[in-house]
Parts: C-alpha cells; structure tokens; sequence
C-alpha cells in the first residue's frame, strides 16, 4: 500500500460503508447486519515495551499497535490501567481526582502514518468539554466508576480506570489491519500535572508538589467484528478497487491562544481549514492550574472576566471575511445568558448519539463553566457522521474564522488563555490499495 494522495475527485466517487447503521437506513443494511458472524468484546492490545510506572518523573509516553485478523471497532475504544497517589507527606483530606478523561495531554491515532485522529496537546481540555457536552447529569454517576470522575482519592491505593477514545474521535465503522498488512497505531502523551489532575475541596488547601501519580497495566481494550466471506471479499474490493471506500467520522481541533488585548473588547481570528465544519465552543482555561483551588478542579471554573456572569458577555460575533454572521441575533450579536444557552444547547445537539437530557450540566453550570459557542449545521437532519457535508466549507470560506465580543466593565483575565474546541469531519479513503486522509 502506497501513501499516494487521492483526488477530490476520487474521494467523491468513493462509496461509503458503515455497520452501525439501522437496518431501515438502506435496504442492503439488511444483509450487512446478517454478514456479521461474532463480536469479540474488549480484547486487549498491550503498549510496546513497558505497560507500567508511567509517571511525570519517569515515561510519560506510551504506544498501542493494532493488528487483528479481524476487523477493529474503533468506536469502542477504551484505554485501561490503574493509578495510585503516592509521594512525600499526606496527600491532604477530601481530595478528588478531576477524573482520569484528562490523563492525556495528546492523542495521535493514525494507520501507515496517516492520522485519523491528531490532538497534540491539550486533549485532557478536549476531553472534558467533549464529555460534558455529550452526558446526561445520572451519566457522571457512572463515570466515578469508570474513570475515577470526582473520586475520592486515598493515598497508596490503587484505582482502575477506563477512558474511551470516543472522547477525541467516533470513528463509527469497523477497519480492516491484517488484510491490508497496515496497523492503527495509538499514541498517547500522559498530562502530568498534579494540579490539573487532582483537586482538594477543602478551601485553601494546597496540594504538595512532591505528589504524584503514577499510571500501571495499562492496554487498549475494543471490540473485533467477524463478517462472513461475501461481505469481507466486498469490502477489500472496495479498499482495493477503483471505486473506493470512505469512512466519513467526526473529530476535533483546539486552538490555544493569549488574548491580544486585555480590553473589555476582543478580537481573535481563527485558522479553520476544513471543508466541513460543525461547530465551535470557545472558553478561557488558566495558563497554569492554581495552586491552591477553591474546591473545585481545574476544568469546572472557567471564566472569560473574574466576575462569573456570562450575562457581562454580550455582542458575541462569529463570520468569515466578507460572510454571513452565524452566532444567534446575528443581526446585533449574540447576548446574555439565555442567549448563550441556546448556543450551547444547539451545538450539544450536533453531537450524534445525545438526547434531549445531554449537556444539562454545562448549561446549568453555564455562569462558572463560561462558553460561547456556534453551531454551522444547516438542518438537524443532518447532524450524522455519515453525512460529509453537514456544516459549512471553511476552507472555501478563506480558512480563518473571526470571533469577537465585548466583556463589559471588566477585562480578559490576562492569566488565561482562549480556548477554541472545533468540531468537524474527517474522511478515511481507501482506493487502488493507497490510503488517504482529508479534512
């Protein structure tokens, strides 16, 4: 297989397949569905070289290498270990992890060195956006038990975690390894920030900075799905043929940037080059996890000025050089709180698999988790993976996006940083044995 890129051309021709689709949706879903002989739950993969003692003052970097006869569902894609708290003194009473979703601090998923999936730093803030757009208020139950989110924390014990990798990406189709002689390779840079990763609740109460965390057994667990011969032998002429095989998913880009002017007003203008762009949520992280918190994590209070009103924000303007306005009220620009719910609310229903009880925290929590966003969808009818042309062309649309809004009486807090998360779609092409990559 040779790493030739294809054509716009080629990559349009191309067809699209995809399992995880209804048996209503086509009528030869039908067939597809009775083609698929058995489902391996959670097989594990172990990292090359050591599976343990990943820790900040030791390796930090770990690597997963997918190669099964089978064909991999990168949907259910999960990391797995254990962490225990360790280091000089006690670690201070009612301390919690912040959840083990911001263990990673980059994310690199790619086959024959094609990137599927590319968040290189920051994934712990992609993450936790991502889960609190996507989750019911009952779901953050589930995930104490599943990735320790807001877990008490006693020193020297052990704790289990797993994290799905659907947080950076849902790549919702299965892919083929051994057939083509090419593995899926897994990347992954740990986020040793002890301060980012644990909080106290006790106010005024810091963290010791010999406190650490060390991560061990750690593999990537998914599912493998057996398809009979007919649709196997279908499949590999597609990857194989001159027609071609798309595999349309959505991902994510952050962009990380000081504010140019400490002004009430602000103006930043954002790289986008992607043909097809779903939404924006934009938000202000501290540049450094504090040292002492007060009582809550390092992801849970964000704020565009110190006073935690998102009413102060006001005339939120989002466009394109010379293009329409997206932004709700986007004759006058986007104000207050109610406004900037609806905003929220719209883009958490971009996300395929929510429902109406999705994003609920992040909403109610909207004046201490401070978010401005956009939805570009052009119907809701369209807001499937599958579908490849559901938002807008950014790149047509000159590839910088300009954002700007007027804070009030007060300053951007000039010890955070602007953070914009973006969503939008990639392509996996399979055509003539080369693979492709597009945005």
């Amino acid at each position: 297989m040779s790493n030739n890129s294809l054509s716009q051309q080629d990559i349009k021709n191309s067809t699209e397949l995809n399992i995880h689709l209804s048996s209503e949706a086509i009528p030869e879903q039908m067939m597809i569905n009775k083609s698929i002989e058995g489902r391996f739950s959670s097989i594990s993969t172990e990292p090359i070289g050591q599976n343990s003692n990943f820790t900040k003052n030791g390796n930090s970097s770990m690597k997963f290498r997918i190669t099964n006869g089978d064909m991999v569902d990168l949907s259910t894609a999960c990391i797995c270990g254990s962490v225990v708290v360790s280091g000089d003194g006690d670690v201070p009473a009612n301390t919690f992890f912040s959840g083990m979703h911001t263990l990673f601090d980059s994310v690199s998923i790619y086959m024959r060195n094609k990137p599927f999936v590319s968040i290189k730093r920051a994934a712990d803030r992609c993450a936790d956006l991502v889960l609190k757009l996507t989750s019911t208020n009952d779901e953050f139950l589930k995930y104490t038990s599943m990735f320790l989110y807001h877990h008490e924390v006693t020193k020297n014990k052990v704790y289990s975690f797993r994290v799905p990798l659907s947080l950076f990406a849902v790549i919702k189709n299965i892919l083929p390894t051994n057939q083509l002689t090419a593995s899926i390779d897994v990347e992954l840079d740990l986020n040793t920030d002890i301060k980012k990763l644990l909080y106290t609740s006790g106010t005024g109460v810091a963290l010791l900075d010999t406190t650490t965390i060390t991560v061990n057994k750690v593999s990537l667990q998914a599912d493998y799905v057996r398809i009979n011969k007919n649709l196997s032998d279908r499949y590999m002429s597609l990857i194989r043929g001159n027609t071609g095989l798309s595999i349309p998913f959505n991902t994510y880009a952050l962009d990380i940037r000081s504010v140019k002017s400490a002004s009430p007003n602000f103006t930043e203008y954002i790289p986008v080059n992607y043909e097809n762009m779903i939404s924006i949520l934009q938000t202000a992280y501290p540049v450094v996890a504090p040292t002492v918190n007060l009582g809550v994590s390092y992801y849970d209070k964000l704020s565009f000025t110190q006073n935690a009103d998102i009413n102060d924000v006001t005339d939120y303007l989002v466009n394109f050089d010379s293009s329409q306005f997206f932004n709700l009220d986007a004759n006058k620009g986007q104000s207050f709180k109610s406004n900037h719910s609806e905003a929220l609310n719209r883009i958490i229903d971009t996300y395929e698999d929510n429902n109406q009880s999705s994003g609920s925290r992040i909403i109610h929590n909207i004046n201490t988790q401070q978010a401005l966003c956009v939805s570009f969808l052009r119907s809701s009818e369209t807001k499937s993976p599958l579908i490849s042309n559901s938002g807008i062309n950014g790149r047509l649309l000159s590839g910088v996006l300009t954002t700007s809004a007027n804070l009030g009486t007060q300053d951007f807090v000039a010890t955070n940083t602007l953070n914009t998360l973006i969503k939008y779609t990639r392509k996996i092409i399979f055509r003539d044995g080369n693979l492709d990559v597009t945005n």
